[in-house]
């Protein structure tokens, strides 16, 4: 074993495990057929997806485009990121013949300009980051990351993508309980609840919420497919359960109740629908005072404090800093830096508890990295979307359009007390694909609209 850690042999090995690699993909890549291509782009896009909702955990993390865009500290570090650039060369060698369609997504990203002048923003955050050469390799991660998520979006419609996620979430699920039974060590977080192969419980519990309506709406819609799709969802929701998160149980009941909400809506007439929309203002609005007057309540329902287990002490420290530079933050993860030491932007903040290492709020993680210039990007785009996706399901009656709609309730639910809306993660990956998928839903929808104002009567 020690002869194999030798850095002299372990690079020769590497180097000819590679060489050989090539040969055998090369030779594949020759005899490879269409549906053989798609096969191994459907693999890549899972193991890659996977990688991502794991993080920086363990090994294997490291392995994930979110270790190739961190401030690595292992010693190993840079043998991790030549693999996954190698690995990452290698398929973009053997799908070569498909780069047409990474081209047809970066067309339509650009037709979104609040998304694309986000991400020119978090590359620019260079110049004013205090470790610029680390933003600067995070900002090109995430860039190859909205890139690769144009691609999948190009190469998956509505039907593709709903049955993909709940593929997923079922893998999900499985590999939970399958880990909490053989290796129940790495399966639970140190605060007791389920957090399968992710990063955290409050990443597998949204994942497994959202698919529980996913396969839900499945079991509705399709008959045939009934009680496989039942039986998915209330194995995803003990999965669910297990996690212990508290805000996983919020994002569940937010995400029901917009597709419930999204289903009547549908079959309403426009002034029907929104009259029915004023009504359910009005209503949250009614919620809202109601939460607010029963604060203590609702949180020892949830098990929780009023504090949001620590949350809330740190957070007008986070909220003084976002003003210290209100227009253009620190830079793409800019602020976080604890192997900084006193020089951490953010070594003043911590609680009697713990000391953070993010905001625990996608959106104030977005302010911190972008300051106020990237929160009025993303709304920008994030309305932008929403009325793409209003449009494609009521006007033009696209049935699946409701997926994207639950995808960003998702997104913004989720990132109310967790990081992530701007983070090299699933979350872009998800916002990306649907935002380009909405571009190329809309240009569809125009060019037949088009077309049939032309045609004779």
């Amino acid at each position: 074993m020690k002869l194999l850690l030798n850095p002299i042999i372990f690079s020769l090995s590497f180097a000819l495990s590679i060489v050989l690699g090539s040969i055998f993909i090369y030779a594949i890549g020759k005899r490879a057929s269409k549906s053989n291509l798609s096969s191994i782009e459907q693999s890549f896009t899972f193991v890659f997806f996977t990688l991502l909702l794991m993080g920086n955990r363990a090994f294997i993390g490291n392995f994930s485009a979110y270790y190739l865009g961190s401030h690595a500290v292992n010693r190993n570090a840079y043998l991790y990121e030549i693999v996954q650039l190698v690995i990452y060369a290698l398929v973009i060698f053997l799908l070569r013949s498909r780069v047409h369609y990474l081209f047809q997504g970066i067309i339509f990203l650009l037709r979104d300009p609040f998304l694309v002048g986000l991400l020119v923003l978090t590359v620019l955050s260079s110049f004013w980051s205090e470790t610029p050469l680390d933003t600067f390799k995070a900002s090109l991660v995430l860039l190859g990351l909205s890139l690769y998520a144009s691609f999948v979006a190009v190469r998956c419609n509505f039907q593709e993508l709903a049955k993909y996620l709940r593929g997923f979430g079922a893998w999900l699920a499985v590999s939970s309980i399958v880990v909490e039974l053989f290796l129940p060590s790495i399966a639970e977080n140190s605060k007791g609840g389920w957090q399968g192969i992710t990063a955290h419980p409050n990443t597998l519990g949204p994942a497994m919420a959202l698919n529980i309506v996913l396969c839900g709406l499945n079991a509705v819609d399709r008959p045939q497919q009934r009680w496989s799709s039942i039986s998915l969802a209330i194995l995803s929701f003990v999965v669910m359960m297990l996690t212990n998160s508290s805000s996983t149980k919020v994002v569940f009941v937010a995400l029901v109740s917009s597709a419930i909400l999204l289903r009547l809506l549908k079959h309403l007439e426009f002034r029907q629908a929104s009259a029915a929309f004023l009504f359910l203002l009005m209503f949250g609005i009614l919620l809202y005072v109601a939460i607010v007057n029963n604060t203590t309540a609702i949180f020892d329902l949830l098990g929780r404090d009023s504090n949001l287990t620590g949350r809330g002490e740190f957070w007008p420290a986070v909220i003084e800093e976002i003003e210290r530079r209100l227009f253009f933050g620190y830079g793409y993860q800019g602020f976080w830096q604890s192997w900084r030491g006193t020089e951490n932007p953010a070594a003043h903040i911590m609680t009697q508890n713990f000391t953070p290492t993010h905001s625990h709020n996608g959106f104030l993680e977005l302010a911190l990295a972008l300051g106020l210039v990237g929160i009025i990007l993303f709304a920008l785009s994030f309305s932008r979307n929403i009325l793409h996706v209003f449009w494609l399901g009521y006007f033009n009656k696209i049935h699946e359009a409701e997926i994207l709609l639950l995808l960003i309730g998702y997104i913004i639910f989720s990132n109310l007390t967790e990081p992530g809306l701007w983070e090299i993660g699933c979350h872009v990956f998800i916002y990306i694909l649907l935002s380009v998928r909405n571009g190329m839903e809309i240009a569809k929808s125009n060019f037949s609209n088009k077309n049939l104002e032309r045609s004779p009567c």
